[in-house]
């Protein structure tokens, strides 16, 4: 059948072939159907209020001006090529009705519209030819739902949907895709451009991959896994971020997230099994996973955000600081396992407090600039060239320091600036040497070690500037030296100082008029005790060695085991008794 002229409707036509329709049809009498091999309208379709249902293939105009208005329910069993430029129902709008088969090729940008009811596509969507023609969709309270490929052979321009979003097969191939309302995901999605989903995302039928070339992805709503799963979600967007602004995983958790690109975190991860970030981060909202987390590039906090993992590893590889100069605290709660800091932390915009919760160990390869580090369980600080940690740092629980050198050879020495409170403080191991300054007060503290490494010339040495109040000192030489200085003035020194065996370590005082008032080597004598500055003692010294520069007093009893230099007066109550060779300056004799 072929009409060059317009056409008006009233009944059904049914043909072995081809239907072609040059002119305007308008359909009259009720809902209509035709059925033939291909079924071409070259002009406007007006509906009248009836359905249209063609059993076959359809084209639709050709030229931009044409247009299908006045059709209650649309619907093509076959392939369809549309050229109109825009196709308005009340009803629903399906095309095709086989997904893997059938297509729905568009020969222009078009914009399909209904009155809150469904879109489907039962077929591969594409452009016609080279073009890359937009697809816009609006269906108002109702969904749009793709159960063939899109773009799959043919690429599109922007897809853009006014409403909810079906997605049963993947977009392989399109400029863009924004979708206004909810979203179930059941297949992965690529875009040369943008994607947005304003409303709520469901990640349905498997794990799911949202591609870009270097545009941004965007979640508006919340997302999570479907009912029962726990499905990942793979976000690459190249130079981009990915941003969420709605909650993750907050009814039901998502698998492994792993985005590359940058991170803008505006609302909390809540359940995943884990996060991975290949550039920067931007945390406005806390995160929760079961496993780890993983920040490779630079870090700002936004917030004060709370990191959580079920026992699992925290890595920062890059800088993290503040988002501006508003200090931001930065929380390791309750069940964490490790955090390891490669970069430096707050040295562009210091943070608050740093949180230690509960047991876990924090790793700092490089300086910190922070108010507070609030540790209730270990910090590491294992640089092997000079950083300087600012914060203070306090104890809840049982809680360790340890200063040890990341590599082989001479430490670095990591100056702490404030004042502290530990458990236990220890400055190398048995492999590898430490050195620390600490030039705040350091109080509260059971026990520090100072424990030289395994080879010749790994010497540990903690350096302390400020008064000391702990339980006690020990100095372990090992294959290297354990040393301690104090080197503040006026200070006052309180804990016991012994070697780890009988002659190891050595104590040197070299600031001026410190007292110090436990006893020195009185289990373990140390090698060599060293006063450079005037010195009180307040109880007994034992040492192997002694040598002196500046005078010592008030100490109840000295004795020393070994060859001795003395070159100030030393004054004390009870004995003095040294029973190897003693240099004496001739003016000190008479002293003596």
């Amino acid at each position: 059948l072929t009409v060059s002229g317009v056409s008006d409707l009233g009944a059904n036509v049914n043909t072995s072939g081809i239907q072609t329709y040059t002119g305007a049809v308008t359909l009259s009498g009720g809902d209509r159907t035709l059925t033939g091999s291909t079924i071409t309208t070259n002009g406007t379709i007006v509906g009248g209020g009836n359905s249209l249902t063609i059993t076959g293939n359809a084209v639709f105009g050709d030229g931009t001006a044409d247009t299908i208005t006045g059709v209650n329910i649309l619907s093509v069993s076959g392939n369809t090529t549309i050229h109109t430029n825009t196709i308005t129902t009340t009803g629903t709008q399906t095309y095709g009705d086989n997904a893997t088969s059938d297509t729905i090729t568009l020969g222009n940008g078009t914009t399909l519209t209904t009155t809150n009811s469904q879109i489907t596509f039962n077929g591969i969507v594409n452009s016609e030819g080279l073009e890359t023609n937009n697809l816009t969709l609006s269906v108002g309270t109702s969904e749009v739902e793709f159960n063939g490929a899109v773009g799959g052979s043919r690429t599109l321009g922007s897809i853009a949907i006014t409403g909810a979003l079906d997605l049963n097969a993947a977009i392989t191939n399109a400029s863009s895709l924004t979708v206004s309302g909810v979203s179930d995901l059941g297949a992965n999605v690529t875009t040369s451009g943008i994607q947005t989903y304003t409303g709520a995302v469901t990640l349905s039928g498997g794990n799911r991959t949202l591609t870009t070339t270097d545009s941004q992805i965007t979640f508006g709503g919340t997302v999570n896994s479907e009912a029962g799963q726990t499905r990942a979600l793979t976000l690459s967007v190249g130079s981009s971020e990915v941003e969420f602004n709605g909650v993750v995983g907050g009814s039901v958790g998502l698998g492994a997230i792993a985005i590359t690109g940058a991170l803008d975190l505006n609302a909390a991860i809540t359940n995943a099994s884990s996060l991975s970030v290949s550039t920067t981060s931007d945390l406005g909202a806390d995160v929760t996973t079961s496993g780890t987390q993983t920040y490779t590039g630079a870090v700002v906090l936004s917030i004060n955000p709370v990191l959580t993992t079920t026992s699992n590893t925290i890595t920062f590889s890059s800088t993290v600081n503040a988002v501006d100069a508003t200090d931001r605290d930065l929380t390791f709660a309750t069940g964490t396992g490790t955090a390891t800091f490669t970069g430096a932390v707050g040295t562009t915009n210091n943070l608050g407090t740093i949180t230690n919760a509960s047991g876990q160990q924090l790793t700092f390869s490089d300086a910190v600039t922070a108010t507070t580090i609030a540790n209730n369980g270990i910090l590491l600080f294992n640089a092997t060239s000079n950083k300087t940690v600012s914060s203070n740092i306090t104890k809840t629980g049982t809680t360790t320091i340890q200063v040890i050198n990341s590599a082989n050879g001479a430490p670095g020495i990591i100056t702490l600036s404030g004042n502290i409170t530990a458990g236990t403080i220890t400055i190398g191991t048995t492999e590898k040497s430490g050195s620390a300054l600490f030039n705040g007060t350091v109080t509260g503290v059971n026990i520090i070690n100072v424990v030289g490494g395994d080879a010749s010339g790994e010497n540990s040495l903690g350096n302390f500037a400020n008064t000391v109040w702990v339980t006690g000192i020990s100095l372990d030489n090992n294959t290297g030296t354990a040393s301690v200085i104090f080197s503040g003035t006026d200070k006052t020194i309180v804990g016991t100082i012994n070697g780890a065996g009988a002659g190891e370590g050595i104590i040197t005082v070299s600031g001026a008029n410190n007292t110090f008032y436990s006893t020195i080597g009185n289990s373990n004598r140390p090698a060599q005790l060293i006063i450079n500055g005037a010195t009180t003692f307040n109880a007994d010294v034992q040492t192997a060695s002694i040598t002196t520069t500046a005078a010592i007093s008030n100490g109840t009893i000295l004795d020393v085991s070994g060859a001795s230099s003395i070159g100030a007066d030393i004054t004390t109550s009870g004995t003095q008794n040294v029973t190897a060779l003693v240099m004496v300056p001739p003016a000190l004799i008479a002293t003596l």
